[in-house]
């Protein structure tokens, strides 16, 4: 009983003095856990508020609509009609949707985000393409109401502005904007909205 106690004393006195050293094992494995639970604070800004302050541009092209026949039509078959896929470019930043087969009328949905870095105007292109799966040629859809096929637009971040390639002022931030072309071959019009 006395050697039993002795030793239970004898690890208490030990647990003890290694709590009240500084520089015991103990008290570096505590501070070790610590650190990995509550990581040190570094200065400047983390990447969560580098993302949560940079403002992000999303241009969504809601759909398109073929205006004229876009391939020659073929009886009881829907041939005729267009299989279009939209290319957008803003910056450096090219996506293309996919192709959407025999549809006049494509409900695109083709979204591209890209973080907005400056309060300067950004250029944004828009091509149009009826690509035929059978058919190496492509055709490229007219949707700008100037002599180039495609549409060039520029977004104001500070006014939520969106121009036209004339520089005229087609609508605002969060509005769906619908151009049309003005070719007589190969005419569309095509819907998108800056989010």
């Amino acid at each position: 009983m006395k050697s039993t106690t002795a030793f239970v004393l004898l690890g208490l006195t030990a647990g003890l003095a290694l709590a009240h050293a500084p520089n015991s094992m103990a008290q570096r494995a505590v501070s070790h856990h610590s650190s990995a639970i509550i990581p040190e604070r570094q200065s400047g800004a983390t990447p969560d508020k580098v993302a949560a302050n940079t403002e992000i541009l999303s241009f969504v092209v809601l759909r398109a609509r073929a205006l004229t026949a876009f391939d020659p039509k073929v009886p009881f078959r829907p041939s005729h009609r267009a299989d279009f896929q939209v290319t957008t470019s803003i910056g450096d930043t090219v996506e293309s949707s996919i192709t959407i087969v025999n549809h006049d009328r494509p409900h695109l949905n083709h979204r591209v985000a890209i973080p907005l870095t400056s309060n300067r105007r950004v250029a944004i292109s828009l091509l149009l393409e009826d690509r035929d799966p059978d058919q190496p040629q492509t055709d490229i859809a007219d949707i700008s109401p100037t002599d180039d096929r495609q549409l060039h637009l520029e977004y104001d971040p500070k006014t939520g502005q969106i121009f036209g390639p004339t520089g005229n002022l087609l609508g605002l931030r969060g509005e769906p904007i619908t151009v049309t072309g003005n070719a007589n071959q190969h005419r569309a019009s095509i819907t998108f909205i800056v989010k």
